[in-house]
């Protein structure tokens, strides 16, 4: 039986008279790769960030092995190293170098020794394809360089749930390629995954679960086969015939 990494009930967040999420209600189990569609606007990157609680939801839960992390009980530093996030715009330190970039937290917050977190450090950043650039400076990389290493980061924490927000939309059309690869080897080799994702072709190959939301509800969701191939809602097939027509 598929064990509850993360259940979210009844999550709802606005921003002033905004209702962005509007009593969300999903689930993540160990290994699965959930994508998260829509358009812009319609609460996918509030939801990622209420999971790694860079912004309070104003009602419901979000149970983490059970335990709801809402409760003001929890080290939110801690959990952020359980359950890691991608950001778009890769948020290195750009005073660091590329190294120094993938020590910081491991030493800071799981306090590590220096030795083991540049040893954590060169293994993450071999398996994405950045080992060379390890004492370049971050602003000598290009987009899809930083978005390497910042996916080095994230891993160098050993989380047992990353988040991807938009891992591609900063980058020119020929970096997205190789982001996507080593995403697609991370899911392979089972590490819990949920995407914000504008790739399309992305989430139909790679998803366990594809969830489209619309407006701030969950709109739809299910297998990549019945979400592109056999949408219910009138608005994912609206939304997926103008995304095909626009590619």
């Amino acid at each position: 039986m598929s064990e509850n990494i993360i259940k979210i009930n009844n999550l709802k967040k606005s921003f002033g008279n905004l209702s962005v999420l509007k009593n969300i209600d999903f689930h993540v189990d160990k290994g699965e790769v959930i994508t998260i569609i829509g358009s812009s606007g319609s609460g996918k990157s509030t939801l990622l960030r209420c999971i790694n609680l860079l912004e309070t939801p104003d009602d419901g839960e979000i149970l983490y092995h059970g335990k709801d992390i809402l409760k003001g009980e929890i080290n939110i530093n801690v959990h952020r190293t359980h359950v890691g996030m991608v950001f778009q715009s890769f948020n290195l330190f750009n005073n660091k170098n590329v190294l120094e970039n993938c020590m910081i937290g491991q030493v800071k917050v799981l306090k590590r020794s220096k030795e083991e977190a540049k040893q954590k450090a060169l293994y993450y950043l071999e398996k994405v394809g950045m080992l060379e650039f390890a004492n370049a400076g971050s602003t000598q990389l290009s987009g899809g360089q930083k978005q390497r290493v910042a996916i080095a980061r994230a891993l160098c924490m050993e989380p047992e749930v990353l988040l991807f927000d938009e891992p591609t939309s900063a980058l020119d059309p020929e970096m997205v390629g190789g982001i996507l690869d080593v995403m697609k080897q991370l899911a392979k080799e089972g590490l819990t995954m949920i995407v914000v994702t504008h790739e399309m072709a992305f989430a139909k190959d790679v998803s366990t679960r594809v969830i489209f939301m619309d407006k701030g509800v969950i709109a739809e969701e299910g297998t990549p086969t019945e979400l592109f191939d056999h949408p219910k809602q009138e608005r994912t097939k609206e939304f997926l015939h103008r995304y095909r027509t626009a590619s």
